[in-house]
Parts: structure tokens; C-alpha cells; sequence
């Protein structure tokens, strides 16, 4: 019996059937995903969609994955930044974007709301089109 998507996350890493990221320009990434109703998350259903996302950002050494850049259609994200990923970049940026290590998070039916007027640019790097990187707002 699996122990849950909230104990043991991603632990099976054995498995070599997850999805591929869809690349840009895929219908999926341009539609509304749907919401998931909270109720859903015990359903076998979704725990395979949160267990693969984890090991697909984890597998491209990703920082955060959202279900419609598997193919998902769904408001489900993933995320978690280690130390490693971190000194990937320079303690100037690190410090500009207040980078600091965050274990995993998943997120269902995620909102941004604009809290105040300070704006901030990352360099960001993108797991549906790679080895390209940009500049986000």
C-alpha cells in the first residue's frame, strides 16, 4: 500500500514510465486548467499525477512543475528548491530572487495575488523548452 502523497514523496525511484514534459506550443499550455477538488487528492488518480510530477522536476533537476507541463490539464503544482540547485547561481543572484532551500510543496488549485508594487526579474530556465532560458516578470 502506498503511504500517501504527503509521506514518502517521489520515494519510488525505480520507476522509468513517467510522462514526458509536452513542449511549447502544445494546445494543453494554452488552455485554463481545471481545478481539482480537494476531496480528489486521496483518489489513486491524482497520487500517480503528483508522484510523477515530482520525479519528472526532480529527474530534470527542476525547481517547480505544474500538471499541464506533463500533459495535465490540472491546477497542480510542484515545487521545492535544494542547496545544490541553489549554488547552481551566483549568492549575488541568489540573494536577489531570496533564494533559499524549500522542501517539497505541492500545490492544488494554486492564485497569485500581487501583494505590493515590488517588482523583481529571474533568469529562468524552462523544463518544456530546453536549454532555453528567459528573463520573468
Amino acid at each position: 500500500a502506498r503511504a500517501g502523497w504527503f509521506l514518502g514523496l517521489g520515494a519510488n525511484n525505480k520507476k522509468t514510465n513517467l510522462p514526458d514534459t509536452v513542449k511549447v506550443g502544445d494546445p494543453v499550455l494554452h488552455e485554463p486548467a481545471q481545478d481539482v477538488d480537494p476531496i480528489e487528492i486521496k483518489l489513486e488518480r491524482v497520487q500517480k499525477i503528483i508522484d510523477d510530477m515530482i520525479q519528472v522536476m526532480r529527474k530534470a533537476s527542476g525547481v517547480g512543475l505544474a500538471a499541464p507541463q506533463i500533459g495535465i490539464p490540472l491546477r497542480i503544482i510542484v515545487l521545492e528548491d535544494t542547496k545544490e540547485y541553489i549554488s547552481y547561481v551566483s549568492k549575488e543572484e541568489a540573494k536577489t530572487q531570496d533564494r533559499r532551500p524549500a522542501d517539497l510543496l505541492v500545490i492544488l488549485n494554486p492564485k497569485l495575488d500581487k501583494k505590493g508594487k515590488r517588482i523583481a526579474l529571474f533568469f529562468e530556465g524552462c523544463l518544456r523548452a530546453v536549454k532555453q532560458f528567459d528573463t520573468i516578470l
